[in-house]
């Protein structure tokens, strides 16, 4: 069988992201948790950082809107469709706000 190593990279770098934060997912109902958010050409991540698993994938076809919170320093807060395809929650249909505390970025 393959082994990660065995296994040759893609003929292009899509897959690689272009930026990685480190940050607390915040919920207004339960404490927040650490995420790892990756950029990528296409699609955005969320993934445990403690195991690297991906808990969520979103296109940013399916970004409705974004907005840095300046009353929240280092805080932003995103609107995806929501399509059931991810491990942090949420259902299929209509749109979910994802609130991200970037760890290292204000007071």
């Amino acid at each position: 069988p393959a082994t990660p190593a065995s296994v040759p990279p893609p003929a292009d770098d899509s897959y690689l992201p272009l930026a990685i934060y480190s940050t607390t997912k915040l919920r207004s109902w339960r404490t927040g948790y650490p995420r790892t958010l990756s950029l990528h050409r296409k699609y955005f991540t969320t993934s445990d950082p403690d195991t690297g698993e991906i808990t969520n994938t979103w296109s940013y076809t399916g970004l409705r809107q974004w907005m840095a919170l300046p009353k929240e320093a280092g805080c932003v807060l995103l609107e995806v469709v929501e399509t059931g395809n991810g491990k942090d929650g949420g259902g299929g249909g209509g749109s979910t706000k994802l609130k991200f505390k970037l760890r290292g970025v204000g007071a």
